[in-house]
């Protein structure tokens, strides 16, 4: 399982954060707070849920759990001033935040290329496939609006001059994780984080063609 968020990846099966490029390998309860906050952001998860929940029948200290929480934090680029992912509630326990961009498999791509902005491929009608088939039992290829979107925070270049390397990175991610929530808000597919921008897609299909009893539809 793959969960997406900000320019995150969380790789459920290799224990890995993948970020902009690197490779994150996380130690056990690293990955076990992470996962269970990630899985129950619903809600605000205390610290007495977590330590039961990651280290059962054992005793664990606020100061070794605080050290794991902070570990959470490097591995996905958040701190405790940022809070862009984990959400500290003084007295209650912690919260993930971070809206996901694509939770689950990724979308086919047979559909829409991922790495072009055009809307739809051409439409190409297979000679052979006409002549097999009665044209009732052909299926046939439709179009699919899709209106494509590239955003950019202004003046990155002086701003990014401006701040040291760690804050100029947590503001970009906490500029990604505000538009994804937006763009969540109109189903719309985030293809690409450009740096201090996005590059958003609407209307990207997420249907297959499904077959009606009897013959074969059109998708």
């Amino acid at each position: 399982m793959r969960y997406v968020f900000g320019d995150c990846t969380l790789d459920t099966e290799s224990y890995v954060v993948q970020r902009t490029g690197l490779t994150l390998p996380l130690r056990l309860k690293v990955f076990q707070v992470l996962h269970y906050l990630l899985c129950h952001r619903d809600r605000v998860i205390s610290k007495q849920e977590l330590q039961e929940q990651v280290w059962p029948d054992q005793f664990i200290s606020d100061a070794a759990l605080e050290g794991v929480v902070k570990a959470v934090r490097q591995a996905v680029g958040d701190s405790r001033r940022t809070q862009w992912c984990l959400q500290t509630r003084r007295g209650q326990g912690y919260r993930f935040v971070a809206p996901l961009v694509e939770p689950g498999e990724a979308p086919q791509p047979a559909e829409v290329p991922a790495a072009s902005p055009a809307p739809v491929p051409p439409e190409v009608h297979s000679q052979a496939l006409a002549v097999a088939a009665p044209a009732p039992d052909v299926l046939t290829p439709s179009r699919r609006q899709l209106t494509v979107l590239s955003c950019d925070l202004v003046g990155t270049t002086a701003l990014a001059g401006q701040l040291d390397p760690e804050d100029w990175h947590a503001v970009v991610l906490a500029y990604h994780a505000a538009c994804t929530e937006v763009i969540q808000r109109f189903d719309g597919y985030i293809a690409h984080y450009l740096g201090g921008g996005l590059l958003v897609y609407f209307g990207y299909p997420t249907r297959r063609k499904t077959r009606p009893s009897g013959r074969y539809g059109a998708g």
